[in-house]
């Protein structure tokens, strides 16, 4: 018996019970509890004419923003990561990371340098940092504490203005703070594991070349690494003990944007967004071809089997390396993404474990920045989503399963749309 049949057999019961009147008022009380709620925090200026919002997550003891601040010029010449939990008025006093401005760091103004994890009441932040003329990677934990490690130097010129950007810090999710660190080199990139005790293994990759796509890492049960790269179509590398990497290529077609989460059984999900191929000299275009958003669910154990299924089609992201995004939740996954087709509407939707997508469900309208942030979390029995206008944050919290809250709204809307008396 699907949900939505069972939705529909319960509101009859309820309806029985309570009548109409009573069932509708229930409806739109409870509607309202999932509605959009802005949030008392004012998006910062910044000079870059960056989006400044870098994370948004939930702790059980509150809500935080991560920000990119740059310093006041003069003697403060820096960036700073400014981590505040969200009061009821405003942003408590923040925890502020300064990171000394140099070539090495002006990727800190880019989502691809930090990540900030939570854990229960707690959280932990990683960041590209600046440390002792060498680019390092700094850990920041929620009570306070930090870690700091400088990166070798590989041999690399830091005077050469190709190299002296050539670093990524990328986020490992787990209850301890871990990062890998990509140093890119003309023959090689060299991915570091470093924990908050320091550095651990470490991998050499093929060489990346273009150092501007996206990268997600994720921790498997059997201690390997996924990492997952668009550099060139979308590929997979597993990263194990001794230096030992498997390389796999999972799409051999242009992604825009995508992202990766492991679920408590092993199972990798990875949602990508490819646009449509506009015709161009040399290039024909498939008159239906509109883009799409593809899922897989990946068994490590076999990652040359996955199979992709489309979530959504009739669809176009940006550039912007934050419209997607992909979490595990009870029964399954949920993807989310920013749709710029006729305007910047954030949708979302169910997978279930074979990769298959539900009724896309739409959240909310983004920013009309280029940069527009969003944010998605699953915690306990809901997802949370944070996006903003440009100036300020909003949040809506939805059920954890959104083919039952899309299923029982729709029969609500119908139900007490019918009940209304005709005029």
């Amino acid at each position: 018996m699907t949900l939505d049949v069972v939705v529909r057999f319960l509101s009859e019961v309820v309806r029985s019970l309570f009548g109409t009147g009573i069932w509708c008022a229930v409806m739109q009380i409870a509607h309202a509890a999932f509605g959009v709620t802005p949030m008392p925090f004012v998006i910062p200026p910044n000079p870059t004419s960056r989006n400044p919002l870098h994370a948004v997550a939930a702790t059980d003891a509150g809500t935080f923003v991560v920000t990119f601040v740059v310093g006041r010029g003069g003697a403060d010449r820096a960036f700073y990561r400014e981590i505040a939990k969200v009061g009821r008025t405003g942003l408590d006093e923040p925890v502020r990371v300064r990171i000394p401005a140099t070539p090495r760091s002006t990727w800190t103004i880019g989502t691809l340098s930090d990540g900030f994890v939570v854990t229960g009441n707690d959280w932990w932040y990683v960041t590209l940092d600046d440390h002792d003329d060498a680019a390092a990677t700094t850990f920041v934990r929620s009570d306070g504490s930090t870690a700091t490690y400088a990166r070798p130097q590989l041999g690399v010129d830091a005077s050469n203005a190709t190299h002296s950007n050539s670093w990524h810090t990328i986020v490992v999710p787990g209850e301890k703070p871990r990062a890998l660190e990509l140093t890119y080199d003309d023959d090689a990139t060299i991915a570091r594991e470093v924990e908050w005790s320091g550095p651990a293994r470490s991998w050499r990759l093929p060489p990346a070349g273009n150092t501007g796509g996206r990268m997600v890492a994720q921790p498997l049960p059997d201690g390997r690494i996924a990492l997952i790269s668009n550099q060139d179509g979308l590929s997979l590398f597993l990263l194990a003990d001794d230096g030992h990497v498997d390389a796999i290529a999972l799409r051999n077609v242009r992604i825009q944007q995508f992202d990766a989460v492991v679920d408590h059984a092993g199972r990798l999900a990875i949602v990508a967004a490819r646009n449509a191929i506009l015709p161009s000299r040399g290039v024909t275009a498939a008159a239906n071809d509109t883009g799409t958003i593809d899922a897989a669910i990946i068994d490590p154990a076999h990652p040359q089997l996955a199979e992709w299924s489309s979530l959504r089609h009739d669809v176009r992201v940006t550039t912007n390396l934050r419209d997607v995004h992909v979490v595990a939740t009870p029964d399954g996954f949920a993807a989310a993404w920013i749709n710029e087709v006729n305007g910047k509407r954030i949708e979302a939707t169910d997978i279930d474990a074979r990769g298959h997508g539900g009724a896309v469900f739409e959240v909310g309208q983004a920013s009309s920045r280029n940069d527009a942030f969003l944010g998605v979390e699953a915690k306990n029995d809901a997802l949370l989503f944070w996006w903003d206008d440009g100036e300020h944050l909003f949040q809506r919290r939805l059920p954890a399963s959104l083919n039952g809250y899309a299923a029982l709204t729709d029969f609500a809307q119908h139900f007490c749309s019918e009940a209304e008396p005709q005029h």
